[in-house]
Formats: structure tokens, sequence, C-alpha cells
């Protein structure tokens, strides 16, 4: 049971760290002066 709830997380994971990624980006760009 809990290894494929990890096959199901593991995708789940790496988006969620794409879109936090993505967002501290922006929200990091838009904070810069230039």
């Amino acid at each position: 049971m809990q290894q494929s709830w990890f096959i199901v997380g593991e995708p789940l994971f790496e988006r969620w760290l794409m879109i936090m990624q993505m967002v501290l980006y922006c929200t990091y760009s838009v904070k810069s002066p230039w």
C-alpha cells in the first residue's frame, strides 16, 4: 500500500516543487528593482 502511494505521490511532489519554483521565481522577478 505504501509503495503504490509513493508511485502516485512522486509525480505530484515533483509538480508541486515545479510550481513552488515558478512562484518563487515570479515573486523574485517582481520584487527585484530591475
